[in-house]
């Protein structure tokens, strides 16, 4: 199939004229103004396929793309509460009380201490070998007080004296240092030092 059979062409007729007409004006202006129109022709096409008809304007792609979705969203910002929940569980918060677990008195000469077995107030005992005054053991035991005796002079047991205008003060350090298990590196417990 020849060129002219293809595009729909006799020999002789002008394309540009054959799709169009002319208006009276352009036609008086003479040939170079109506090559000025001529639009480009592709250099290669291929055969059995118009040029002009190659890509339609409204091709799948764009088709595609402008189609409503299938489904409608059913999605939506979740509605946030405008007070926080409470929990359903009876809680309340204890505020932990100090243990009156170490009592004091300072002589002339010595110092005297009591110390409750029950050291942390959680109704465990403390084995009596893990306290100490500043190093020196319980020289006395009150086993229905479980209570520990420690009464040294005051410049023993490591003590310090700190002089103010109307007094001394002797200040002594109760050490508890809790001890591996037997056999094992496990300590059950936190060493701890309170000040008296």
């Amino acid at each position: 199939m020849s060129l002219a059979q293809r595009s729909g062409f006799q020999q002789g007729q002008d394309p540009i004229r054959f799709q169009q007409q002319q208006s009276p004006v352009l036609a008086a202006q003479g040939p170079q103004a109506s090559a000025a129109f001529r639009p480009p022709r592709p250099a290669m096409s291929p055969a059995g396929v118009d040029p002009w008809k190659f890509q339609e304007p409204g091709s799948s792609q764009s088709k595609q793309l402008m189609q409503a979705p299938m489904t409608p969203l059913t999605w939506h910002f979740p509605v946030v509460p405008e007070e926080p929940q409470q929990p359903d569980v009876n809680f309340e918060l204890h505020v932990p009380t100090p243990t009156e677990s170490i009592a004091a008195q300072c002589g002339e000469s010595s110092v005297h201490v009591e110390v409750k077995m029950d050291f942390f107030g959680t109704g465990q005992l403390v084995n009596p070998s893990f306290l100490s005054l500043g190093g020196c053991a319980a020289v006395g035991k009150d086993p229905e007080a479980k209570v520990l005796i420690f009464e040294y002079e005051l410049q023993a047991c490591g003590s310090s004296l700190t002089m103010t205008d109307s007094e001394l003060v002797y200040m002594f350090t109760l050490l508890y240092t809790p001890e591996a298990l037997v056999g094992t590196p496990i300590v059950r417990a936190d060493a701890a030092a309170v000040g008296i």
